[in-house]
This record gives C-alpha cells, structure tokens and sequence, in this order.
C-alpha cells in the first residue's frame, strides 16, 4: 500500500511548477491562468496557459504576471474564473 499511496503523491507532485518560468510570451498567446498554492506545491505561483497548452509559471510579484492576470481578466470579463490549488484541490473563487 505504501508503494502506491507513493506514486499517487508522484503524480500530483508532477502538476506542480517546480521553478518560476523567465519565459515571458505575449499576451495574446495566453489563454488562461491559475494560482498555485502552498502547501499542496513548494512554490506559490500563477500558471498561465499559453497556446498548445504550454504551461509558464509566474512569479507572482513581477509586474509581467500582474499586467497578464489584468490583461486576462480584461479580455475575460467577469465571467472569468480564477482557480486555485490548495491543499490538492483545485476551487474556483473570483479573486486570485
């Protein structure tokens, strides 16, 4: 049992960002972002989806992530949801 509760928490370590991204595409080749959280991951970051769903993870004090998160929320309007990860679950709320 301990063999497999082991390659579950694996493979939701793998949804993880491991590190902050210093990719920094243009905004019109992103789609989407989320938050992810402590303590479920080692680091508090927003994923943003790119195209072919290329996953860039943001520091979320740079000014970059802030004007994108602005710039997604713009295009989005306020049927625009945030989601969270928090404790291994992901929740939609209406602030990031």
């Amino acid at each position: 049992r301990l063999f497999y509760y082991c390659l579950y928490l694996i493979g939701r370590m793998a949804k993880c960002c491991r590190f902050i991204s210093k990719t920094q595409p243009p905004q019109s080749s992103l789609k989407k972002y989320y938050k992810q959280t402590r303590p479920r991951c080692h680091l508090d970051v927003v994923v943003f989806t790119a195209q072919k769903n290329i996953r860039i993870c943001a520091n979320p004090k740079s000014d970059w992530t802030k004007n994108m998160i602005k710039y997604l929320d713009n295009i989005k309007g306020d049927k625009h949801t945030k989601k969270h990860i928090i404790a291994g679950e992901i929740t939609s709320s209406d602030h990031v």
